[in-house]
């Protein structure tokens, strides 16, 4: 990944000066740093929606720092444990519900978080098809911005972006997403497959997303983050300029 890294760094005209960083900090140490490239508001964008798959508990600190910089927007998170829903409800809109492509039932893998810690487990979950969950609870299939992090889980979002898979063909957009990888462990619990730079080439050749930024390995945890941003849906391109990003600079 960090080869595949230097390559989307060299080859996509965007510079790492053009993104916000949204840490999650634990003293001085950052345990998390999500990448998206700003929103600017205009006539035909005046508010935007941020939404957060899989909430995790005190996750949502990312998240405030963006509803500070954010306050025209709308902010929604999906989490299908009670105990994680931290205190995101502050300032956005809890989905509680398991999510996926389709509805089914499906092994997962949960951390339950209380006063004394977290702790992994895996077992069946209730699958709510992502567009139903959309259309229920916010009334649009297009969304800004995004955060894909439900413990290994968010592979199978990850492969329902491709053009002939259910997420792209129910009409769902997501302008920028932000997709944490895991441990292999992680996906082993679930019985998937991570293979990581298959999957980030498979999105440039048969998705409408492009991966413009592949993050080293998180210090704390063995991770990357990778932002993914759609480039074909005009919705996406006057809020995040992408006109004047890869108009003035050329790929190489």
């Amino acid at each position: 990944m960090r080869h595949l890294g230097s390559c989307v760094m060299k080859h996509v005209p965007v510079n790492i000066q053009d993104f916000r960083v949204y840490d999650r900090v634990n003293g001085l140490t950052v345990l998390e740093r999500k990448w998206f490239l700003p929103f600017v508001p205009g006539p035909s964008n005046s508010s935007c929606i941020w939404l957060t798959v899989g909430i995790g508990g005190d996750s949502s600190r990312e998240e405030k720092l963006a509803y500070n910089e954010y306050k025209f927007c709308k902010f929604y998170g999906i989490e299908a444990l009670e105990n994680n829903y931290g205190d995101y409800a502050t300032f956005g809109t809890i989905i509680p519900h398991a999510v996926g492509t389709e509805d089914s039932i499906q092994m997962g893998t949960l951390i339950p978080c209380n006063v004394t810690g977290c702790a992994f487990k895996t077992q069946k979950l209730e699958i709510v098809a992502m567009h139903k969950l959309l259309d229920k609870y916010i009334g649009s299939r297009n969304i800004h911005f995004a955060s894909f992090d439900i413990e290994g889980m968010e592979k199978k979002l990850i492969d329902g972006l491709m053009y002939n898979a259910n997420i792209t063909k129910n009409g769902i957009t997501f302008c920028q997403i932000d997709w944490e990888i895991h441990p292999d462990l992680m996906y082993k619990w679930i019985e998937i497959k991570p293979n990581r730079i298959e999957t980030v080439i498979n999105l440039i050749k048969n998705s409408p997303y492009l991966p413009i930024l592949i993050s080293p390995v998180n210090d704390y945890f063995d991770y990357h983050h990778v932002t993914l941003l759609h480039v074909e849906n005009p919705n996406c391109i006057s809020p995040f300029r992408l006109n004047v990003m890869f108009n003035h600079r050329g790929l190489c």
